[in-house]
């Protein structure tokens, strides 16, 4: 299940999302509100990275006849 490079970017992409919205509370709003986008990004790049392998044609190699 994890050999999926685009699965392992949408869940670092989510751990930091989870991270930069606890720290809202700590930190000023402009340091969380960036790792924010920053997470959602990688969450739908990985999504996005997973559905395009998913569905690009595998390489097979040429027959002999």
């Amino acid at each position: 299940m994890f050999r999926s490079v685009g699965l392992r970017i949408s869940l670092i992409g989510a751990a930091v999302f989870l991270v930069s919205v606890t720290s809202l509370i700590f930190l000023p709003d402009t340091l969380p509100v960036l790792g924010m986008l920053a997470g959602g990004m990688g969450v739908w790049g990985g999504f996005v990275w997973t559905i395009f392998s998913y569905y690009a044609p595998t390489s097979r190699p040429p027959s002999d006849t």
